[in-house]
């Protein structure tokens, strides 16, 4: 008697969620966030596809129904240009990934994730980014002004608003 309660409960708990909510599966869920994603989807008659070979388009609206980004996905990874619109649907971020990896524009070095900078023909152009350090055979997360590196002191005082300015 209590799993027909439980399942009416959730299906007039998800009714009330925006469309997209139940629609996306996003590629930050952990795993036990998707079992229970999927079977509430299942349950409800909705069919979801994984981001892992997915190609084509992916968007994602706002709570008033407002487009607020939209990028390319080759093989489940990001491909192509990434865009992401204020409220009154004008561009704020734009940038280009190949392959998963930041190329040019403003971007996300790591998906899902606040991290962001510029990146120039694929190079870390301005922020603090991770990079591949040769000498230490790994990635580090380093200070770029127009794709030099610098020192934290001198992004410090060149930089508007910090220490130096």
């Amino acid at each position: 008697m209590k799993k027909p309660a439980i399942i009416i409960g959730l299906v007039l708990f998800l009714m009330a969620l925006p469309i997209g909510v139940l629609l996306v599966m996003p590629p930050w869920h952990n795993s036990s966030s998707a079992v229970v994603h999927n079977w509430l989807c299942e349950t409800i008659g909705l069919r979801l596809h994984s981001f892992d070979d997915y190609t084509g388009p992916v968007r994602y609206w706002d709570d008033q129904g407002r487009l607020c980004t939209e990028y390319m996905v080759k093989d489940g990874l990001r491909h192509g240009r990434w865009v992401e619109y204020d409220e009154r649907g004008e561009v704020t971020i734009e940038g280009e990934y190949r392959d998963d990896e930041p190329w040019d524009g403003i971007c996300y070095p790591i998906d899902m994730k606040g991290f962001i900078g510029e990146y120039k023909a694929g190079k870390p152009w301005n922020g603090c980014l991770p990079a591949f350090d040769e000498e230490e055979q790994r990635t580090t997360w380093r200070l770029y002004r127009d794709g030099v590196r610098e020192s934290e002191e001198e992004y410090q005082r060149r930089t508007p608003g910090g220490t130096g300015s």
